[in-house]
């Protein structure tokens, strides 16, 4: 798996958590925002092969184009920088960048979301 896509992954699940953290859940400063990388991370590491690769290239295609609106790429940048470029492809004309946009959120909320439960941490 390449350098970029894990550091990508890390980022846009920081940014995904970070923003419904903010909404406000005070019990959400327990949940390892760690662990939540390492459950999206596993995920793709499940998917079937025809899921897996063209996943991973999209991610550093996401990755890369941070260059053309920060001139940075995407796992480094600025949380402001972040959001924005996270909001440009949510709202993208391209149904694939949104659906993009979705997959990641739903993962990373759904971890969120459940080590928030008592009941499920280990």
């Amino acid at each position: 798996m390449p350098l970029a896509f894990t550091h990508t992954v890390s980022a846009l699940c920081y940014s995904i958590v970070l923003d419904h953290e903010s909404a406000g859940r005070p019990e959400a400063a327990n949940v390892s925002t760690n662990a939540v990388v390492n459950f999206v991370l596993d995920q793709h590491a499940r998917m079937p092969d025809y899921m897996r690769l063209p996943l991973t290239v999209v991610t550093v295609l996401f990755d890369i184009g941070g260059l053309t609106t920060s001139r940075t790429l995407f796992h480094r940048m600025r949380r402001p920088d972040r959001r924005r470029h996270i909001e440009a492809w949510r709202s993208s004309r391209f149904s694939l960048a949104r659906d993009f946009v979705r997959l990641y959120e739903s993962l990373a909320i759904f971890a969120w979301y459940s080590m928030l439960d008592p009941r499920i941490r280990e």
